[in-house]
């Protein structure tokens, strides 16, 4: 049988044709000049720091998130450059030119004051047919070029049209022009193809150009920021936006750095310029300056500028962060937007570091609410009118919880609430909630701090008022008084001196005090000194005192004793009032000393007893017992000092401090058992002191132990192992070292250092905290010799034996010393100066000085000018003299210019001298630059000079003299500059030569003869005479020493005395030890040869043997 096979028959499946979607749209440009603040700021504004609707403009990897955007930043300088383009006035005409390849539209401009040229490219349709019928985009490639003056042109624009677009699409360019002396001609050409078919659409032509002139604003004095997007991106409407920028700059101490916030030294009064986000230095400011503050109506001698700068330093103290690390106390980062009543934008300012505003004493005075050792006045029933009056609050105004509202920096500085509240307030009076706005506060921790403040302030709201004669004039507002009360305390605490012999007090009563509690005292000078008691007499009226008061005390002065067992009374003065019969009535609110350690690190202070008389039965701890016990630790015996007492009825805790050999107490906090224990430590005798604690926080007198022996740790710590010092550092000498096993109580390191392996020349280098195991020391010589040993010293203060001593030496490696000292030089103005090409440093300069003519806002200026052409032929010679003046800033300015042309080939000399003068800065520049240019090679030489010198800590004076030749590209540079910059390593001069090849001639009896001569990297030195050299490597070929003089020895670099190393003195006697120490040396001199072994016992003795 025959298979018969087949297939189906069918047809091919039609194309459907496809239309691109049109995606080149004409787009609108949105351009944004913001005055970000009146006066100068910092700024340090960064692409990673500006925000498009909360979005930042570039990542930290620096790629970007918007794209079309420009933008420009002005720090608000009085003397800052114009943002080109912002405002500008502008002459469009049409063109109507369509580009070919072989066609390029051209077009000259020699009006000189333009300064861009804007054109307009125009693209009718855009589209490819493709065979199958399909409708697609294509690609269309294009540049603009600029030529100056005739010469090259110069692509400044590669460009294309790539895409889609069936109905007209536009295109903008703007050209900036350079500086020009006859003109500009740009050309438009186009790249791709010229197209040959009816199914590939891509002309184009030049729809119109634009002649702009910038109006040169330049805003002096605001900082501005300018954005320019692309409006398709936010659907045409305005986006947010944001920056996040370093705010104004301000007057602060000029020993302040406020990056570290340091004050180095001791301060003279003086000002510098400088950002800060100390809210005490910016009250400063806002009651210091003419326009956003009240400086028209304050002036200096109106405020006490060093109580303020207490408060600075206060505010920059580092506490924790809650997150292990530190943050200056208060910082405040505020954006005032809004005019307000002064003293009101102040008082919100002031309180963010918990401040008081008020006048007094024909000042204003300025204070906060922080830790003060003594009270500043005391009072006592024998200086008062009547008695004390006590008050306090309701109940219902007892917070005890708190909402804290801040700034929160990780959420677009969007405000956020932190909670705060305290379980002791809230079991006493259950849940109250305040609400607090903290200004300027853009840290969580520094709001808690602000809340914990607020709640604990608020808990001890109680009001003393009592009335008082002429000692109403001394306390002012906001001031810390003592309050000693009799009636309150339970027993005599307070009187008038009766008579004072040296430190002999007697008083005008007996008292029941003991010796080491202190004796407070109203001085002449209206202040209040505490003294410690050494002795009290038998009759228990006249006390001795450890040290003197700072002025002889006064017989009839009050006095009150403050002790451990019964404190007296602090409160912070409200108000003080006046009657007319020479009274003044004081009230005052109470002022908890203890609580700023809670505050600022969370540690609760107990408070010292006030009375003798509780509110409630609780007594004192009884039968205190001491016992020693011990275990063992890492193969080490470890003693502990263990403490118990008996239960007193009525108390929920107690508060326990102990002490070794009557030093200061160590508190152990409360406890709700009835013993503790302490391990680790070392002999001595040793005493606890517990009281205990009620319900209501009424605490007992305190109850003493027997004092005990215990036998602990003996002996001395181990001393500091593997302690090394370096010989490789730059211009100073890095110290290392481990610690011994069983340190852990170590204190500190003590670090001694001498030119000599001599403890009596030793001096103290630094005492090194533990843990740390290093320490570098600065700043010295090259080839600086010193010789260091440390110990360790505990936290009882044993101390080790001493390390040996061990050898350092600073650097004398070449390679890193010339590189650190290059990495210094390109720090300054002078180095900048000279590496800076010439056109860009005279230059610049010179139009930056004809646009301050121009914008001066008060100016008297005389012009004159000589020219002369004919055809392109031209000479010209003009010169102004301008004096500039404004509120904040004077200037003159004095600008000679010659130019020389012939066709191509120019010439021209500028001269420009200049002084500024402003409140906190004075500046002054003569720079002279000369110029040729003779087709592509140009020849120019420059002499500026500079100085600068601002309250800012800006300090500057160099002059540099360069010449350089341009041979078509080619630069060649010759010059020299010589500075004085204070630094960060301090003032500094410097004299750099930048030349090829440098020398110095002797031209003795007519005949020239190199001294000196570098080549390259290389020095050449036909004679010389070195004092002291060191010498990194030497390579010498073929050496004849005629005659050598060594004027005390010569050694090697690892030279010990009777170690290692060996040297040859002057009066010939040769030492020659081994390479490590330990092992044998010899001794040669005129008289004979000695060896001796590794002991050090001689051996072997050759020459004259007596």
């Amino acid at each position: 049988m025959q298979l018969i096979e087949g297939q189906k028959g069918g047809k091919k499946k039609q194309h459907r044709p496809y239309e691109q979607p049109d995606n080149l749209l004409s787009t609108a440009k949105l351009k944004v000049l913001l005055a970000l603040s009146e006066g100068e700021i910092q700024g340090d504004l960064t692409e990673q720091n500006i925000f498009i609707d909360n979005t930042p403009l570039a990542n930290l990897d620096g790629t970007r998130n918007f794209n079309g955007v420009a933008w420009e930043f002005r720090n608000g300088a009085q003397t800052q450059d114009y943002i080109q383009g912002i405002p500008e006035i502008s002459n469009e005409l049409k063109a109507a030119f369509t580009v070919k390849s072989d066609n390029p539209w051209i077009r000259s401009f020699s009006n000189l004051e333009l300064d861009a040229i804007r054109i307009k490219l125009s693209l009718p349709s855009h589209l490819h047919y493709k065979e199958n019928g399909d409708t697609v985009g294509t690609v269309t490639k294009y540049t603009i070029d600029l030529s100056t003056d005739g010469s090259a042109f110069e692509t400044v624009i590669h460009g294309e049209f790539n895409g889609k677009t069936t109905s007209e699409y536009q295109r903008d360019h703007r050209i900036n022009l350079p500086n020009a002396l006859e003109g500009w001609t740009i050309r438009v050409r186009r790249l791709t193809p010229d197209s040959k078919s009816n199914k590939l659409i891509n002309a184009f032509s030049v729809f119109s150009y634009a002649e702009i002139i910038d109006s040169k604003l330049r805003y002096p004095n605001t900082a501005l920021l300018y954005i320019e997007l692309d409006a398709s991106q936010f659907n045409g409407s305005i986006p947010k936006i944001s920056c996040k920028l370093k705010g104004k700059i301000v007057q602060v101490p000029d020993n302040y750095d406020p990056v570290n916030r340091t004050y180095l030294g001791n301060w003279t009064g003086g000002f510098k310029m400088a950002y800060t986000n100390n809210p005490a230095w910016l009250s400063y400011y806002l009651m210091r300056d003419e326009i956003a503050g009240m400086g028209v109506r304050i002036d200096s001698t109106m405020l006490d500028k060093w109580s303020i700068y207490q408060l600075g330093q206060y505010c920059d103290q580092m506490v924790p962060d809650g997150r292990g690390g530190m943050e200056p106390r208060f910082a405040c980062n505020e954006y005032i937007q809004s005019q307000e009543e002064a003293y009101n934008v102040l008082k919100d300012l002031v309180a963010s570091f918990r401040g008081i505003i008020f006048w007094g004493n024909d000042q204003i005075c300025l204070t906060a609410d922080m830790p003060q050792d003594e009270p500043d006045f005391i009072y006592h029933p024998s200086n008062v009118i009547g008695d004390f009056t006590y008050s306090g609050g309701s109940y219902k105004n007892r917070y005890t919880s708190c909402l804290v509202a801040y700034s929160d920096p990780n959420n677009h500085y969007c405000d956020d609430v932190e909670a705060v509240w305290d379980h002791d307030l809230m079991r006493r009076y259950d849940v109250n909630v305040m609400k607090l706005t903290a200004i300027g506060c853009t840290s969580q921790a520094e709001a808690q701090r602000r809340g914990r403040w607020a709640l604990l302030s608020n808990a001890k709201d109680e009001v003393i008022t009592f009335s008082v004669g002429l000692d109403g004039y001394i306390p002012l507002p906001a001031r810390i008084i003592g309050i000693a009360d009799p009636s309150r305390s339970g027993k005599e605490n307070g009187g008038r001196i009766h008579a004072v012999e040296g430190r002999k007090i007697t008083l005008d009563r007996a008292v029941e005090y003991d010796v080491g509690d202190r004796l407070v005292l109203n001085l002449p000078d209206g202040t209040a000194q505490s003294r410690t008691i050494r002795a009290i007499s038998t009759d228990k009226k006249t006390l001795t005192v450890t040290a003197n008061y700072k002025l002889t005390p006064v017989a009839g002065a009050v006095w009150c004793i403050d002790s451990d067992n019964i404190a007296i009374q602090y409160y912070r003065v409200t108000s003080i009032s006046s009657s007319n019969e020479g009274q003044f009535t004081i009230t005052a609110i109470h002022h908890d000393p203890n609580k700023f350690k809670y505050i600022d690190q969370g540690i609760r202070l107990e408070p010292k007893p006030i009375t003798v008389t509780p509110p409630s039965s609780v007594s004192s701890p009884k039968n205190i017992v001491l016992s020693e016990s011990s275990y063992i630790s890492q193969g080490l015996s470890v003693a502990s000092l263990q403490a118990s007492w008996d239960v007193v009825e009525g108390a929920t805790n107690y508060i326990a401090q102990w002490r070794k050999d009557n030093s200061s107490w160590i508190n152990i906090g409360r406890t709700n058992g009835t013993n503790f224990t302490v391990e680790g430590v070392y002999a001595g005798v040793y005493e606890v002191r517990v009281r205990a604690v009620n319900a209501i926080d009424a605490s007992s007198p305190w109850a003493y132990s027997q004092a005990k022996a215990i036998k602990g740790k003996v002996g001395k710590p181990d001393r500091p192992v593997s302690f090394t010092a370096s010989e490789s550092v730059v211009f100073g000498i890095d110290l290392n070292w481990s610690f011994p096993i069983g340190s852990g109580d170590s204190s500190y390191t003590e670090i001694q250092y001498s030119t000599t392996e001599n403890q009596e020349n030793a001096l103290l280098l630094s005492n090194v905290t533990y843990p740390t195991c290093n320490y570098s020391q600065t700043g010295l010589a090259i080839g600086q010799q010193f010789f260091y040993r440390a110990r360790l010293v505990d936290k009882i203060g044993n101390i080790s034996d001493w390390t040996d001593w061990v050898r350092g030496v600073s650097s004398t490696n070449t390679n890193d010393l010339t590189d650190h000292i290059f990495e210094e030089i390109k720090e300054t103005d002078a180095w900048n100066s000279i590496v800076d090409s010439v056109d860009n440093t005279a230059v610049s300069s010179i139009e930056n000085a004809k646009s301050i003519i121009e914008n001066a806002l008060a100016n008297d200026t005389e012009t004159r000018r000589r020219r002369i052409e004919n055809g392109n032929l031209s000479a010209e010679i003009q010169e102004t003299h301008s004096v500039l003046l404004t509120e904040k800033e004077t200037t003159a300015i004095a600008l000679k210019e010659l130019n020389a042309k012939y066709g191509s080939i120019n010439s021209n000399l500028s001269e420009l001298k200049q002084t500024t003068a402003e409140q906190n800065a004075a500046t002054a520049k003569s720079i002279q630059a000369i110029n040729t240019k003779v087709g592509d090679v140009s020849t120019t030489i420059s002499d500026v000079s500079e100085t600068v010198n601002n309250l800012n800590g800006k300090v500057s004076a160099h002059r540099t003299m360069k010449v350089e030749v341009d041979d078509k590209g080619q630069q060649y540079v010759a010059g020299m500059t010589m500075g004085v910059e204070n630094t960060d390593q301090g003032m500094q001069s410097n004299v750099i030569f930048l030349q090829d090849r440098f020398s110095i001639m002797n031209s003795a009896n007519g005949n020239p003869q190199t001294v000196f001569t570098t080549h390259g990297n290389q020095v050449v030195i036909d004679d010389a005479v070195i004092g002291n050299g060191t010498i990194t490597n030497a390579k010498i070929k073929d050496a004849s020493i005629t005659s050598a003089k060594i004027a005390n020895s010569i050694q090697s670099d690892n030279y010990v005395q009777g170690r290692t190393g060996w040297v040859l003195h002057k009066n010939g006697q040769f030492e020659i030890n081994g390479i490590f120490e330990g092992q044998s040396k010899v001794l040669i001199n005129n008289e004979g040869v000695k060896v001796f072994d590794e002991r050090g016992l001689l051996r072997v003795k050759l020459g004259k043997l007596r």
